[in-house]
């Protein structure tokens, strides 16, 4: 089976952004992320989950199979049924990531490989005076091959 790698260092808002993003398209699953994600316990039952967020078994199973195919949790057994696991990595930036879900104006302001923001613009600007340019083609220079 192959082995999953993530650099979580070098890709952190990326993957705070990601998993808000896909919290933000649905309340409920946002309600299921915030639940399991409540508290010391690392893993919690459907069952538990129902009895914390008031939703039907089969809205919990599809939220929690939508953030399992996100890797946002992982789906796990818990008392012989059906549970869903924190992840490390997500659990540290819970708070950041609820923040961002509640007002999503703010995930594209974010800086991120995909959408690198710079912070300030320098512009030189340098007299034509002092500056001697000259044009040339591919022809006027001499390759040397060793």
């Amino acid at each position: 089976m192959p082995q999953q790698v993530v650099d979580l260092s070098s890709n952190r808002e990326e993957i705070i952004t990601g998993v808000a993003k896909s919290l933000s398209r649905s309340p409920q699953r946002t309600l299921v992320f915030r639940q399991i994600y409540f508290g010391k316990k690392n893993a919690k039952s459907v069952t538990e989950l129902m009895k914390l967020t008031d939703l039907p078994r089969k809205r919990i199973l599809e939220e929690g199979i939508k953030l399992v195919k996100s890797q946002i949790i992982k789906q796990v057994r818990v008392d012989e049924e059906i549970g869903y696991e924190k992840l490390s990595h997500i659990a540290a930036h819970k708070e950041q990531i609820l923040r961002l879900t509640e007002t999503p104006s703010k995930i594209s302001q974010i800086a991120t490989k995909r959408n690198p923001m710079p912070r300030e613009i320098i512009q030189v600007k340098l007299p034509r005076d002092r500056t001697k340019t000259e044009h040339i083609t591919i022809d006027d220079i001499d390759l040397v091959f060793p």
